[in-house]
């Protein structure tokens, strides 16, 4: 028999911020919100139960906080439905998307809402330093060959002879010349660290993050595991400077999934590591360069989920998976210094696989609201909800 959680339920109202077509903002990691808090960054489509191709074009814009109004500033054909076009706020207020080129390679665009004007860059950006002036970008052909619900069409062939090259992988992209540096290719992350079964299988690098501060940043290294069912893969969380020097294995049991940096020096990471003497799938608390690591919520934080830290460092934020049975997903906050976990919400999720549409959900930048993408009205729509009576209760 499964022991019962022990769960405060407070479900709180959640405004729709969007209507119509589709709406939704991406992953979980970026903040939608403008610096005045007056504007929501979202994507609109009118595709709805299959995944994008080539031809499929989104709109980009903003919606007014006030009105729930959708102003498009853009149209992309680079986007998929975990994590957008990595839409994101530079400090200026500036905004950046990823874009398909003229010639069909995968570039991106800043935009100034203000004067209107933009400019284009000649790769991709994946996650944006806290300076604004350089970002980490990666190859996402190769994801969309490996790791299709995070890649942009078209797909490339991955084969023996591309399954670690020495001329992808993690990038360092100056936002302002729009110079690239290869800063650590598949090749390097291969060979450190080496284990024997990274031979004879395909390898690939995903979800880049810098830490708060910038000074550091982690990714996923993931290959595929040719003892495992078809298609499945294994992961190592690593860590890299900016400049790719440094690296260092944070976990490499096989299993990593979602992270939060909690500031310059640990991560929160949904992994498996021994404790013991046996392997422990958890939240782990680690410190970056060094072996320094606990469990978070044991048994309160049962499941990975979608996971962040407020401004404050006071709560967790995080969703979990719905179960086959029971296609609900329940969104929840964590109290880091009780305990206290509490549902603030659980929503229907009729689509799975890659089309399906996690709640991702996120911080304004004072901790008091959260925004959400879910289909449980039967499209994919924004929501808001003020939590602000529980994370700013004395």
């Amino acid at each position: 028999m499964a022991t019962e959680i022990p769960t405060t339920k407070h479900h709180l109202p959640a405004r729709a911020m969007s209507s119509g077509d589709g709406h939704f903002f991406g992953y979980f990691d970026k903040c939608p919100w403008s610096f005045d808090g007056r504007h929501l960054l979202a994507m609109r489509t009118t595709l709805h139960d299959r995944s994008p191709r080539e031809e499929d074009v989104a709109v980009v814009g903003t919606i007014d906080c006030d009105s729930a109004r959708f102003n498009p500033i853009g149209e992309t054909s680079t986007w998929c439905w975990q994590q957008g076009a990595m839409l994101q706020w530079l400090p200026d207020g500036r905004i950046i998307y990823n874009h398909r080129r003229p010639d069909g390679s995968h570039g991106s665009v800043i935009h100034d809402p203000a004067t209107g004007q933009r400019r284009e860059l000649p790769r991709p950006v994946y996650a944006v330093h806290p300076n604004g002036r350089e970002a980490i970008t990666l190859d996402f052909h190769r994801l969309e060959a490996l790791r299709p619900c995070c890649g942009y069409p078209p797909v490339i062939k991955v084969t023996p002879k591309n399954f670690a090259p020495d001329d992808v992988g993690l990038w360092r992209l100056d936002l302002e010349t729009g110079q690239s540096t290869l800063i650590c290719s598949i090749a390097r992350v291969k060979a450190f660290a080496h284990q024997p079964d990274f031979e004879g299988v395909a390898h690939w690098v995903n979800h880049a993050t810098y830490n708060t501060d910038g000074s550091r940043f982690c990714f996923l290294h993931r290959y595929h595991n040719k003892t495992g069912p078809a298609g499945s893969w294994k992961t190592r969380l690593m860590s890299l400077s900016p400049d790719g020097s440094e690296p260092y294995l944070l976990a490499g049991h096989g299993m990593t999934s979602h992270f939060a940096w909690q500031n310059p020096r640990e991560l929160l990471a949904w992994t498996l590591l021994p404790r013991d003497g046996e392997l422990h799938r958890a939240y782990w608390l680690l410190a970056d360069q060094s072996q320094s690591r606990k469990t978070i919520g044991d048994g309160v934080l049962t499941h990975d989920g979608h996971v962040s830290y407020s401004p404050d460092q006071q709560w967790l934020l995080t969703d979990e998976y719905p179960r086959e049975m029971i296609r609900e997903q329940p969104l929840l906050l964590y109290h880091l210094a009780s305990g206290e976990r509490i549902e603030i919400g659980r929503f229907a999720a009729p689509l799975s696989g890659d089309v399906r549409c996690d709640l991702h959900a996120r911080w304004n930048r004072e901790g008091t609201q959260v925004c959400f993408d879910s289909a449980h009205s039967g499209k994919r729509q924004m929501y808001v909800m003020d939590a602000s009576a529980i994370t700013k209760r004395s």
